[in-house]
């Protein structure tokens, strides 16, 4: 039986969450008005509506920020060890992604911040189908690996030295997780399905993983902001490195009179270092509009795993992204921000096309 792809699917998902975007934008956006009008009339702080370049890497002292943000992505494209592209659409394997992201961050003073960051993740990675041809029966076999649930915790200490610059703004972030998320995955709900009148044998190989790293994990992110009139360029470097090894578990299972039986079996291994990096340039087209260009860059190595026995080196990714966005004040206290993903390069992974759609609401005292 042929596994249909549920990209199109995606595809709809994605271009309403886009058009619902858009008319909140149209409904809610206030740019018939300065930001100078908008203090006048609402008494609000200037610091709620600084221009988006204007805007330090930080929050302000006495601010507090919460952020929501949703993005959907269509996993159609990878790249092999080689970097050469492989249409997933094409293969009949493609498959969606859908992350949730929540942060809240309060200023502590002018150059020290706090944070939190909270996500959730569902993404579903679909192996090409096996067809075998028997005597009595045609098997497919399909084999799906469901990410699913949510990340671990991450704190952040945000310090900020050069607060008097207005052309320059630094920012240096020590970031903290531990293990609150669940990691070790649930029992595999594997399916077996026999249908006589067409002489087929459908068998799904279904895998139940889950988000948490398993482990604490420690990183430093160091970010530069340069300023000139209504543009802004910003750059950004962040090391990710794991502080142990994660011990989890494996499943075996065995086909017996049409059902399955599990049995799990307890393993380690060592998430790989992540090295992110970013440039951001940013154009203030109105007070209340700014347009983004962002080139996104991730890497991975020096992970193993023993699920084998033997230890294993996993294979190290890379992957780069282009994304251009927009930001729009929509009142003193909300702002909205969207940006497309598009996939540009790679090694050993698969890369979604993604449209994050954000939001965040902004208090002073």
């Amino acid at each position: 039986m042929k596994v249909k792809s549920i990209t199109k699917q995606s595809r709809i998902k994605v271009v309403f969450t886009c058009i619902l975007a858009l008319f909140l934008t149209t409904k809610l956006s206030f740019g018939q008005y300065t930001l100078k009008d908008l203090n006048a009339k609402t008494g609000s702080s200037v610091l709620l509506t600084e221009r988006s370049v204007d805007r330090p890497l930080s929050m302000h002292k006495g601010q507090f920020q919460f952020s929501f943000g949703y993005e959907p992505g269509i996993r159609s494209k990878s790249f092999n060890n080689n970097g050469e592209l492989i249409d997933l659409a094409k293969e009949g394997i493609g498959s969606a992604s859908y992350h949730t992201y929540g942060s809240l961050r309060y200023g502590i003073f002018e150059f020290l911040e706090l944070g939190l960051d909270l996500n959730y993740g569902n993404t579903g990675v679909r192996s090409k189908q096996v067809v075998i041809l028997g005597t009595t029966a045609t098997y497919f076999i399909d084999e799906v690996n469901s990410y699913k649930g949510l990340n671990d915790i991450r704190w952040e200490l945000s310090l900020r030295p050069f607060t008097q610059i207005k052309a320059i703004d630094f920012i240096i972030q020590p970031q903290i997780s531990f293990p609150t998320a669940k990691w070790k995955p649930d029992q595999p709900s594997h399916v077996y399905q026999q249908i006589p009148s067409a002489q087929e044998i459908d068998i799904n190989y279904r895998y139940n993983e889950h988000n948490g790293y398993g482990v604490t994990c420690f990183s430093l992110l160091t970010g530069l902001k340069f300023r000139l009139s209504d543009f802004a360029v910003t750059l950004t470097g962040n090391y990710l490195m794991p502080l142990g090894d994660t011990k989890t578990i494996g499943w075996n299972s065995i086909l017996y009179f049409n059902s399955f039986t599990y049995s799990s079996f307890p393993y380690s291994f060592h998430q790989a270092n992540e090295l992110d990096a970013s440039a951001i340039l940013d154009y203030q087209a109105k007070d209340w509009f700014s347009l983004r260009l962002a080139v996104y860059y991730l890497s991975t190595q020096n992970g193993w795993s023993e699920a084998t026995s033997d230890r294993l080196k996993t294979d190290p990714t890379r992957q780069i992204i282009l994304s251009p966005g927009y930001e729009i004040q929509v009142s003193p206290y909300l702002r909205m921000f969207q940006k497309v993903g598009f996939p540009v390069s790679g090694k050993n992974i698969a890369i979604p096309l993604t449209l994050y759609t954000g939001f965040s609401l902004n208090f002073i005292k």
